[in-house]
């Protein structure tokens, strides 16, 4: 685990929140606990424009893609000597690429309407 979070994520250095182990007790699963923790954690780390990063299991997986986070790398852990393993994912979800991108499709959806516009008025004429 050490060597994955070197590998993928100590380039961001203390501008991140690092999410690496979050673990639901069964009888409490599914009732939306992992999701308030995470976005506890998201709005921390937007509020100071930092990544989002997370060390994810197989059935953690999906939680944190529903949460807007992406896949950067997968390693697989094993037991030194044993021959199975597990594979986890490193995510990672960057504010500051967020909101650029936020930015970016406002603007691409403001001028497509303007072309819209500007298409219905020649139409018109």
């Amino acid at each position: 685990m050490g060597y994955a979070f070197e590998k993928y994520f100590a380039q961001y250095g203390e501008n991140q929140i690092h999410l690496e182990w979050l673990i639901t007790h069964p009888d409490f699963r599914r009732r939306g606990a992992a999701t308030r923790l995470c976005n506890w954690g998201r709005s921390f780390a937007s509020k100071r424009g930092w990544m989002w990063t997370v060390i994810a299991s197989p059935m953690g997986k999906s939680l944190y893609e529903h949460l807007g986070c992406h896949l950067v790398g997968t390693e697989t852990i094993r037991v030194h000597g044993e021959d199975e393993g597990v594979d986890i994912f490193m995510m990672e979800e960057s504010y500051e690429n967020t909101s650029l991108r936020r930015f970016f499709i406002a603007l691409l959806a403001t001028l497509g309407s303007l072309s819209l516009g500007i298409l219905y008025f020649n139409f018109r004429n």
